[in-house]
């Protein structure tokens, strides 16, 4: 199995962090890193594009499945994509200080990431409904950076709503974020696969 780790250029001390801590445990890492961030393009579905691309670069590195997927700030977006669409090579999701599609962070709702916002929350839902996830989010001092009018509190509760299996954890300190996500990443790979629960339940 293999970690897959996604940022931008913003988070990738804490990225190469944690990706240092799995390796030392002799685990399996890939940092994917977007720049610029998929924010600022102009490219209607870029989000979609960059599936595609964190897609190719496991291939192309030959990074074995299933997948553990650790997403920083806006590219926990791009995770949350690629687990809907390669769900059964994925055995969990680990979303860090991720604003809400659509919520109070208000351009993140802008048409060129997002056609229909309330489209792509309600694929997420249903897709991810029974993932093990883990929100992991630093206060209200994260939404103060974001916007002086954020929810930012309501909105990492509705994204933890997303699974039946969510855990959801307001980290004050910072530092403490990659032993965290760490530890719910270890949790994760040891549970089994969207693929094995499928069968399991089409088994007569």
């Amino acid at each position: 199995m293999t970690y897959v780790i996604s940022g931008t250029v913003v988070h990738a001390g804490v990225k190469y962090e944690l990706s240092e801590r799995l390796a030392e445990l002799g685990r399996t890492c890939v940092a994917h890193i977007t720049d610029p961030d998929p924010r600022d393009t102009q490219e209607v579905g870029s989000i979609d594009a960059l599936r595609v691309g964190l897609n190719d670069a496991l291939r192309a590195a030959q990074a074995p499945s299933p997948y553990v997927l650790i997403g920083f700030g806006s590219e926990g977006m791009l995770s949350m994509l690629f687990a809907q669409t390669y769900l059964f090579e994925v055995q969990g999701l680990v979303l860090v200080n991720m604003p809400l599609p659509g919520g109070s962070r208000s351009e993140l709702s802008d048409n060129r990431t997002f056609p229909n916002a309330e489209d792509f929350l309600e694929r997420t839902r249903l897709a991810l409904f029974e993932l093990p996830l883990a929100v992991l989010y630093t206060g209200e001092l994260e939404a103060r950076e974001y916007s002086p009018h954020s929810n930012w509190s309501g909105d990492q509760q509705q994204i933890a709503a997303w699974s039946s299996r969510s855990k959801i954890h307001n980290v004050q300190d910072r530092c403490r974020l990659v032993g965290i996500a760490l530890n719910y990443a270890i949790e994760f790979s040891q549970a089994p696969t969207q693929l094995s629960l499928y069968q399991e339940k089409k088994s007569p």
